[in-house]
């Protein structure tokens, strides 16, 4: 029997390591624009990863791209010698010629095979796959092509029909080793590579290899690219089966805009149904989850009547789940999870996805009906589910980990994480590793006593889970908690805030409501009773309206504990909902008891405040109607509410501010209140990431405060309408856009670099010179590379030149370069570093250190694009971007007379200035974890503990980013490193040491 190690590409099995040499060795005979296809990145990124390490352009394969380095290697290790073929079939490479068109006796014996396929690929797969098995076990003349397209369309019906990607693997394997062997035409080829990728991203860990299915999809591409649709279609099904798997947000979206180019009137309904299936998805996989209730429940409709049994189990899982989120009936949900569980069973399909998504509602929906005991006993079905396929349940990990929380079983929380941290597949390390940190956290939120080390161990989970938004999404909710648990006001409220903004990107009524329920121990903490006692009873009403027993009782058990302490005792009233919430098999969670008694102490003594109050709720029927106008646009709603709020506290300045995801404020409506401590605020959002604020000087009574809290509700439900009429549309001025693309190494965390970062997205159509500025060590190169990286020049050579570092004598042949002969020592042409970028770009670092003498001819290439190099006597064209970077001001140094004016004027066509650290402060913890993260080199790279990111933020940092990269570099050059950093472990020195060091002392 054929095992899966015959579906595998090319290999080296002497490959070592992926340096310069291992890289090399990896790609083979592949060309690099081949070789970048399998690993997801442009072949000028593998001539990097070439390039010796002493080389200026070279670079190391980091993060995603090594995982997936890894995952190509460990796959082609895996061949036996016998197997090896040459590279990647391309047209242009398979000979004879004859080999990519049938002949007419090919033709005659392919039409034995595809009036199978035809009905396959048509609806009618049991009849196809009953044919094509006959077919190949009775017929003993077929020939390669046709034997071959039997065996796709069998491992076809094995992978779409009945999850086996085991038995699709069989099926698959003799052709696969024809069409490497170059046996077969290039259309049956690309069909039996897409089989081959769909067999390798299934839910199988004997299979499932995200480098292979690269591979496979890179052959489809080049074999079937515009020719068949539904061969690419298949590669694009298989890659978005791998990503979803693995969690790479990256893949996906390259995966989706391959299949948006799919013309489904063009595909068989089997396909068409797929395409459908995975555009449906979309929306849910990018935080749009309730534009896909609809069509899901459309899809499943249309699933049931073709037949499609897995589509449709798929569909009604992803339906509950969306179904969940907007808090329906946990009942009806139930049903939905079960009907798709059922139909799997009967029809006798093997594990997959859909039973993954199946178990979580199912889980998710028992808790919310108050049966614990039962979601225990369903968790040893996905411990089944994983057993029996060798892969991890990583989507259902923080419905587990809700489940054994909230059941007090703190030690089913650290051996989940213990089996996600077991798993060794390169590709789904990172996204298991993250699950895991987050089930740790869980558990020690549960029982330890140490909130620091809990609150650090959610910063870790925080970090890790940052690229998968729904994960990221718990994460931050059940930090909020951990902050909430420790008494930490003043965190709890920016993690709360950050939270919100997440959900507010990824929309959930569930998780907006668990958030109301957060809010109002903080507002308890600080002294508003009367507030938080209000909105806990509409989180009650909230939970007790969708059926969720579970939460509505958790609910009310807060409101006792608080009302034990902000009001007279009544023990009776905790005892009563405890009971309850042991009757459902719940423990009455510790970290609450804990968060309340710590509130309590800083809230109590702050609560005496009158039931009377002078405010009517006549005032707010015009207000309601002034900052409810329809078709106002969002920056009219904030002019309008801030005018209704004044109206309605005449004697009192009213304040508006935005807030960053750390708590910075913005004002937004004149000046900053001097004593921020001295304003009544009240936060709103715009539901799409805003954070807002609008604040009363001085002291409001109850109602006053009630009638504010309506005016804000009102305020931003209409700016979230407004919001969301306005997507699309050109941006108003100054208003900065979080979405755009990552970048590596650029942190965007404070106001002023997430400003600076749409700035360079703007610029990416650009050509102009950009000139940069900013102090040492603030980060000017990382910037210049993410101009070079977000252009259409991305994919050509970047070249970085210091002028600070080159003797005087050489600097006019390293900058414009030589002819052999040109000068004493020229034994060889040098093209100079100008004419080394041609059709991509320079960086000229420390542009302020160029001579005068240079400056000129510099000035003559910016104004031509010619250089005229030593030893030439005509000038030679180049096609070169510019950028420059100095940390003096150019302007003085051309009073001075050290800088030309003309050159000087020349180079600020697009002035971009890089702040120095100590006025983006948000930025530091941030950096601080990427370095971190950067810098570990083995093991799970260890948190920073609160009083280290206060010791981090509190320092000057005169070295800019340079200096806080050292002072973690330093901190993991010492071994054993700490699993959590304290501030201890940061050895900054104190501002007397400092000064003396600038005074040379």
């Amino acid at each position: 029997m054929q095992t899966s190690q015959a579906l595998s590409p090319p290999a080296d099995p002497e490959l070592k390591e992926l340096d310069p040499a291992g890289i090399r060795a990896l790609r083979g005979e592949r060309s690099r624009a081949v070789f970048g296809r399998l690993v997801g990145v442009t072949p000028q990124t593998v001539y990097r990863w070439e390039l010796p390490d002493g080389a200026r352009e070279a670079r190391r394969p980091r993060g995603p791209e090594r995982h997936r380095l890894e995952a190509l290697r460990a796959s082609e290790t895996a061949r036996t010698p016998s197997a090896r073929e040459p590279a990647a079939p391309r047209a242009t490479e398979r000979e004879p010629a004859e080999r990519l068109a049938p002949s007419p006796a090919l033709d005659e014996d392919l039409s034995q095979v595809l009036p199978s396929i035809e009905r396959l690929l048509h609806g009618d797969h049991r009849r196809a796959h009953g044919e094509l098995v006959q077919l190949v076990a009775t017929s003993r003349g077929l020939s390669a092509n046709a034997r071959a397209t039997a065996a796709f369309g069998i491992a076809l019906y094995e992978i779409v029909q009945r999850s086996d990607a085991r038995g699709a693997s069989i099926a698959i394997a003799g052709a696969l080793t024809d069409a490497e062997a170059g046996r077969l035409a290039a259309a049956v080829a690309a069909r039996v590579y897409a089989a081959a990728a769909l067999v390798h991203a299934w839910a199988d860990g004997m299979l499932f290899d995200v480098g292979r299915v690269h591979a496979y999809a890179a052959r489809v591409e080049a074999l079937a690219s515009g020719t068949d649709q539904d061969a690419s279609c298949l590669a694009s099904f298989a890659t978005l089966c791998a990503a979803t798997m693995a969690g790479d947000r990256e893949l996906l979206e390259r995966a989706f805009a391959r299949m948006e180019e799919s013309r489904a009137s063009e595909l068989s309904p089997l396909l068409a149904i797929h395409v459908e299936e995975f555009r449906t998805v979309k929306p849910m996989l990018f935080g749009r989850a309730p534009a896909s209730l609809e069509t899901l429940e459309a899809l499943s409709r249309r699933a049931e009547e073709l037949g499609y049994t897995l589509v449709l189990a798929r569909t009604l899982s992803r339906l509950a789940l969306s179904e969940l989120d907007n808090l329906e009936d946990p009942e009806k949900v139930l049903e939905r999870a079960r009907r798709a569980k059922a139909i799997v069973s009967s029809g006798r399909v093997g594990y997959g996805i859909h039973q993954v998504h199946a178990l979580k509602a199912e889980l998710e929906a028992l808790v919310r009906l108050g049966r614990a005991e039962e979601a225990l006993a369903a968790l040893a079905e996905i411990e089944t589910w994983c057993r029996e396929t060798g892969m991890p349940a990583h989507a259902t990990v923080t419905v587990q980990a809700r489940v054994l929380g909230l059941a007090g079983r703190t030690d089913g929380l650290l051996s989940l994480a213990a089996r996600l941290r077991q798993i060794e597949n390169p590709a789904l390390r990172p996204i298991c590793g993250a699950s895991a940190s987050f089930a740790e956290a869980q558990a020690a939120l549960v029982t330890s006593e140490d909130p620091a080390a809990t609150i650090a161990m959610f910063d870790q989970a925080e970090s890790e889970a940052a690229r998968w938004p729904l994960l990221y999404r718990d994460v931050l909710l059940q930090r909020a908690v951990a902050f909430a648990a420790a008494g930490d006001q003043a965190g709890g409220r920016v993690a709360l805030r950050r939270a919100q903004r997440c959900v507010d990107s990824f929309p959930s009524a569930w998780f907006s409501a668990q958030l109301l329920r957060l809010e109002a121990g903080f507002r308890a903490s600080g002294g508003r009773w009367n507030e938080a006692r209000q909105l806990l009873e509409s989180s009650a009403a909230t939970f007790a309206l969708a059926h969720d027993k579970c939460d509505a009782a958790l609910t009310r058990y807060l409101l006792a504990l608080l009302t034990n302490v902000f009001e007279s005792p009544n023990p009776e009233a905790v005892q009563t909902v405890r009971r309850e919430l042991e009757s459902y098999g719940i423990v009455p969670p510790h970290s609450m008891t804990r968060g309340v008694a710590r509130f309590g102490e800083q809230g109590a003594g702050k609560t005496a405040e009158s039931s009377r109050s002078s405010f009517g709720v006549d005032q707010l029927v015009v207000p309601l109607r002034r900052v409810s106008v329809r078709g106002a646009a969002p920056n009219l709603i904030l002019r309008e509410f801030v005018s209704v709020v004044s109206d309605l506290f005449p004697s009192q300045r009213v304040f508006l501010e935005e807030l960053d995801s750390n708590g910075a404020a913005r004002s937004l409506c004149g000046e900053s209140p001097p004593d921020r401590a001295a304003v009544e605020w009240s936060e709103f959002s715009d539901g799409a990431g805003r954070v807002l604020r609008i604040g009363v000087a001085g002291v409001l009574d109850p109602g006053a405060r009630a009638g504010l809290s309506i005016l804000v509700t009102a305020a931003a439900l209409a700016l979230e309408a407004a919001t969301l009429r306005s997507f699309g549309e050109r941006p108003e001025p100054g208003v900065t856009d979080d979405r755009v693309p990552e970048l590596p190494g650029f942190v965007a965390a404070s106001a002023e670099m997430r400003k600076l970062k749409v700035e360079l997205v703007r610029l990416a159509s650009s050509l102009a010179t950009v000139i940069i500025t900013g102090e040492s060590g603030v980060g000017k190169e990382v910037v210049a590379r993410a101009i070079h990286d977000l252009s259409e020049r991305a994919g050509s050579s970047y070249v970085a030149f210091n002028c600070a570092t080159v003797p005087r004598d050489l600097f006019e042949g390293q900058l414009f370069g030589f002819r052999r002969g040109a000068f004493t020592g020229a034994a060889t042409d040098q093209p100079g570093v100008i004419r080394a970028a041609n059709g991509g770009t320079l960086f000229l670092d420390e542009i302020g250190e160029l001579p005068l003498d240079i400056q000129p001819k510099l000035l003559r290439f910016l104004e031509n694009g010619e250089v005229f190099p030593l030893g030439e006597r005509k000038p030679v064209r180049v096609d070169v971007r510019i950028l420059a970077a100095t940390h003096r001001d150019l302007a003085a140094l051309v009073r001075e007379g050290r800088f030309r004016e003309d050159l000087y004027y020349r180079l600020q066509v697009v002035p971009i200035h890089v702040p120095p650290l100590r006025d983006r402060r948000e930025d530091i913890p941030v950096l601080a974890r990427h370095f971190i993260r950067d810098l570990s080199r083995r093991g799970e790279p260890p948190v920073l503990a609160p009083d280290a990111i206060s010791a981090l933020m509190s320092h000057r940092w005169p070295g800019n980013v340079r200096e806080l990269r050292n002072v973690i570099e330093r901190v993991l050059a010492f071994s054993p490193a700490p699993t959590v950093l304290r501030a201890e472990h940061l050895r900054l020195p104190s501002d007397e040491q400092m000064a003396v060091s600038r005074n040379g002392g």
